[in-house]
């Protein structure tokens, strides 16, 4: 939560982490989040969604219904 330029989601996704979701609530940063993905060649990996806390994922369970 939070994501801002995606720098947390990005690092993590190419240190090993499968699926990774990244969440803020400002349309800018989601923006960023996923441009930071695609620069750093893991978008495929990465999932940037305008949320705000939980409320923008899909069935409210966490990220894992992504």
């Amino acid at each position: 939560m939070g994501c801002g330029a995606g720098v947390t989601a990005v690092t993590v996704a190419l240190n090993g982490c499968s699926r990774v979701c990244a969440l803020a609530i400002s349309p800018a940063a989601v923006e960023n989040a996923g441009l930071n993905a695609v620069r750093h060649g893991v978008s495929d990996r990465v999932t940037v969604l305008r949320s705000d806390l939980l409320s923008g994922i899909p069935g409210s369970r966490g990220c894992r219904d992504f």
